[in-house]
């Protein structure tokens, strides 16, 4: 396994793990922010896209920061590389998150009753994928520093198919909100059933980030 301990150091490790916790966050809130849009209190939809921005900003600043430390570093290229693979899908999330709101805040959209629970599942099964990411990375983060284990391997990269498993039920949610959609399109004006499949769109998006931050933990695992 490739470890990254003495390409980072513990000191640099730290904001690595920051900027998961913030990307976490950044989901944490788009989570509320659907139930809010679906509420339909724009206002509280409002004040949580600006909690995801500023979290997502966050986010950017410690990016730069591990960027510098990296620039610096003497360690290969290549090791470089790969922290920076993971880092720029690890931002993705933050940014899609952000995207997701943004979008969120810009239109009062009924969700008819149809369609409440499919949007529900999407942003769930994505906070879940979130929730597994953030277990496997604590997981790799002790193998830095102890012994690694076989029964450590073993549970790490169960967590990191589940999180691949859970794109692919995100890409099943999806179609079958798409699906619903289209079918109550009598319902909605034309302009709200298109708004409604760019959210599932940029939620899918997370996921899709979410995935690829565990695939490189598993190139990484295995190298």
């Amino acid at each position: 396994m490739r470890t990254i301990g003495g390409l980072f150091g513990r000191s640099a490790w730290g904001p690595l793990w920051e900027h998961l916790e913030k990307s976490k966050e950044c989901i944490d809130h788009l989570k509320d922010c659907i139930e809010e849009f679906i509420s339909g209190d724009m206002d509280k939809v409002r004040d949580l896209s600006k909690k995801v921005a500023k979290l997502e900003k966050d986010a950017d600043t410690i990016k730069e920061n591990i960027r510098s430390r990296l620039s610096r570093s003497i360690f290969s290229t290549v090791e470089r590389s790969e922290i920076m693979a993971w880092l720029r899908q690890q931002d993705g999330i933050a940014d899609s998150c952000e995207d997701a709101a943004k979008l969120l805040s810009l239109r009062r959209t009924k969700v008819i009753g149809e369609l409440v629970e499919p949007l529900r599942a999407l942003v769930d099964r994505t906070k879940k994928m979130a929730e597994d990411l953030v277990k496997a990375v604590k997981i790799f983060d002790s193998m830095q520093v102890n012994e690694v284990s076989q029964a450590q391997i073993k549970e790490l990269t169960e967590i990191i198919d589940e999180t691949q498993k859970g794109k692919d039920d995100v890409d099943t949610m999806q179609m079958e909100l798409l699906e619903t959609l289209f079918k109550s399109e009598h319902k909605m004006d034309p302009v709200s059933i298109f708004f409604l499949r760019d959210i599932a769109d940029k939620i899918a998006r997370v996921a899709d980030r979410i995935e690829n931050v565990g695939d490189i933990i598993r190139h990484m695992l295995i190298k």
